[in-house]
């Protein structure tokens, strides 16, 4: 990840959308024929377990009465109550030891499910899916055709207006400016970018749904720099965009650093029983680069960008920030979410095929050495590798720890007020867990 630096608000921000509109879609590249790893439907593989799920994704987007209502109707049927205590694992190999989610499952009276028996033709619905990315960065496209009560999963394409970092900086500068100024990095269309000013340094990126596929991030701090990000990136990408960076970043042993904070939304029942909601975990991780920080050699890598690969050890927020007063920042990022959320209320909806969803993103904040914090973006790949993970090892069961208490969190928060709140109303018996044909 590369950063940036608050800004106030400027009036070219409420042009982003019109210029944006205008641009033609950036061209997907030609090696990439599957859907990507946020589901989004572009071109998609030959198979059918692939192109089924793209359909419906794609009717989904649509978004027409008479499909949603023809979903809405049957899926309303899929209470806890019906389904029971009963979950499917989906994905697995990314980061996340699905182990620890499995044990406690069943230590709260959980039964397992293999995802081949559940979405076969005519399966019965189970309570819980919970989708995770498989080792080549996709979704098991058997989870959208399971049925449930609960999905840790939202639509893919209505959440991009929070996702899509462009769409983020756009709708905030437009519904919330004052916090959009306070928050977030003041950013422009790239094309609306043609010169740089003298101490200035800017990031440029692209933005949309194949921008994380490895294309390069710039810095413009001249005008060379800046009309060669600028040849590199608008042919592909005419939306891309321009941001000002961080100079004063708070660095952890002199690496510059940021936080990835998880925050967990949870979309609004279909029979509007329980509200929309969002909350911020009070932890988190730290990631660094890989050098030691300094102004100046703008185009250095492992200077500027801060990322898992670069952390030499599984950093934790808050206990390993050190000189910070990490409860005003996190007082400080709980605040600027409150914004993104009323952006996302309203989008916050579960796919097809489940009742009831929520989703765990990946909030990435810069904290700097004034004591202030900048939004960077909020991921739908939230990434939980441990920095150990290629060796294998948990030195002192630091990370394995920290997986448990997520875990345990996002059950207390998303799956705990429907199941086991059902389950205390109607006494519902629940048989012992038992091994799943994965």
């Amino acid at each position: 990840h590369t950063h940036q630096s608050p800004k106030r608000g400027r009036s070219e921000d409420t042009n982003m959308e019109e210029k944006a509109a205008t641009a033609s879609p950036p061209r997907s590249p030609p090696r990439k024929k599957a859907r990507n790893a946020t589901g989004a439907a572009g071109s998609v593989a030959a198979d059918t377990e692939t192109q089924a799920p793209a359909r419906r994704r794609m009717i989904k987007f649509n978004w027409r009465k008479d499909e949603e209502k023809e979903s809405t109707d049957a899926e309303l049927l899929l209470t806890p109550q019906k389904t029971g205590k009963t979950f499917v694992v989906s994905g697995g190999g990314v980061g996340m030891d699905h182990a620890q989610l499995r044990a406690m499952m069943v230590a709260k009276g959980w039964r397992e499910r293999g995802i081949a028996e559940s979405s076969a033709r005519g399966a019965a619905a189970v309570g819980l899916v919970w989708v995770e990315l498989m080792p080549e960065k996709r979704f098991d496209p058997r989870c959208y055709r399971v049925h449930c009560a609960l999905k840790n999963l939202l639509d893919e394409d209505r959440k991009q207006c929070i996702c899509n970092k462009g769409e983020l900086h756009r709708l905030l500068a437009e519904r919330a400016p004052e916090a959009a100024g306070r928050w977030l990095a003041h950013t422009r269309l790239l094309c609306d970018v043609h010169s740089v000013r003298e101490g200035e340094v800017l990031i440029l990126r692209p933005v949309g749904q194949w921008a994380w596929a490895g294309y390069e991030i710039y810095h413009a701090y001249d005008e060379r720099s800046l009309k060669e990000g600028k040849r590199h990136l608008l042919k592909q990408f005419p939306g891309a965009i321009a941001s000002e960076y961080v100079v004063d970043p708070l660095t952890w042993h002199g690496r510059k650093c940021h936080m990835r904070m998880y925050w967990l939304v949870r979309a609004a029942s279909r029979d509007g029983s329980r509200p929309f909601q969002a909350e911020l975990w009070e932890r988190g991780k730290i990631l660094t680069a890989a050098a030691e920080y300094h102004t100046g050699d703008w185009d250095n890598k492992e200077v500027h960008d801060s990322h898992g690969h670069s952390t030499p050890e599984d950093l934790l927020f808050p206990e390993d920030l050190e000189g910070a007063d990490t409860a005003d920042l996190l007082r400080q990022m709980r605040e600027a979410l409150v914004p993104v959320g009323e952006v996302l209320r309203n989008a916050a909806v579960p796919f097809a095929e489940s009742r009831d969803a929520f989703e765990v993103f990946g909030a990435d904040f810069l904290p700097t050495r004034r004591g202030t914090v900048v939004l960077m973006e909020v991921n739908e790949r939230v990434g939980f590798q441990s920095a150990h993970e290629a060796e294998g090892t948990d030195p002192g069961g630091k990370y394995a720890a920290f997986l448990g208490a997520y875990l345990h969190w996002v059950y207390d928060k998303a799956i705990a007020p429907l199941f086991d709140e059902a389950q205390a109303i109607l006494g519902m018996e629940v048989p012992p867990g038992r091994p799943a044909d994965h």
